[in-house]
């Protein structure tokens, strides 16, 4: 078994789903650090007793609230892809509102736009200075006019 990389005398398989499967223990970080594990979510250390342990990054539902009812305009990426194939007149959207999705760790955002804005870096961008997690844009969910999966 490989040694861990921010602590030598501890050891790790690999399998583990935190970031332990990646070479970090918990008990090496500062309280509360949040990092991406090998399952890529996110867990954060956590005291538990006299030790410290990764902890998967539940959003809870009440954090959601706040962005029951946006009014937020993005301007968009107009070099994108697919606003240059598919929609070269559109160059702003407003973020109407983010709320949980029915997976862990899942948003589903409703703006004005059409799936075009599908990859945008600015839209990506203004989901991050909203809710100041980075979410990745999902290739699994609602990919639709109006709404966004991540």
């Amino acid at each position: 078994m490989p040694s861990c990389k921010n602590d030598n005398t501890r050891m790790y398989n690999g399998s583990e789903p935190s970031p332990k499967g990646l070479g970090y223990c918990a008990h090496a970080e500062k309280l509360y650090n949040v990092m991406e594990g090998l399952d890529e979510n996110e867990w954060y250390v956590s005291k538990v007793g006299d030790s410290k342990r990764w902890k998967l990054l539940k959003i809870p539902s009440q954090w959601f609230k706040k962005f029951e009812k946006l009014n937020k305009q993005v301007k968009l990426d107009t070099s994108n892809n697919y606003l240059k194939t598919y929609q070269k007149e559109l160059k702003e959207t407003i973020i109407k509102k983010i709320v949980k999705g029915k997976e862990y760790g899942d948003i589903i955002i409703y703006h004005t736009a059409t799936w075009a804005v599908y990859g945008n870096k600015k839209f990506e961008k203004a989901i991050y200075d909203i809710t100041k997690i980075k979410f990745s844009f999902s290739e699994q969910g609602l990919q639709n006019n109006i709404v966004r999966h991540y």
